[in-house]
């Protein structure tokens, strides 16, 4: 997103669109946490604030529920995800650990039950 691009944003506006979103793909919740993180430098709106932290969470759940994706991750995207700080990357790293150990004993269960 491009600096022009950033000063013309209009945080309501955004939200509003997000907000609709069913499903946020990890790569794009990658770029999304770039725009929360500037949104929430721009407005001062305690509602707005709180509505870019739902957001910001729902893309960090994006990514701990999609693990397997993060393996492919390039240096240039996990430079991203390390600048976002230690409690977010706990987040996503909790979220992805809780998420793989439900996908592998589901799996186990499934080749127990012969399937």
């Amino acid at each position: 997103m491009g600096m022009n691009q950033k000063e013309k944003l209009d945080v309501p506006s955004f939200l509003e669109l997000v907000d609709k979103l069913v499903f946020i793909e990890p790569s794009a919740a990658l770029m999304f946490f770039e725009i929360i993180d500037f949104a929430s430098t721009i407005t001062t709106d305690n509602l707005l604030r709180y509505r870019l932290k739902v957001f910001k969470e729902r893309c960090t759940e994006a990514l701990s529920k999609n693990w397997h994706l993060m393996l492919g991750l390039d240096d240039i995207q996990l430079e991203k995800m390390k600048q976002k700080g230690p409690d977010f990357l706990m987040k996503v790293m909790m979220g992805s650990l809780k998420k793989a150990a439900e996908d592998y004993q589901r799996g186990r269960k499934r080749a127990r039950e012969g399937h």
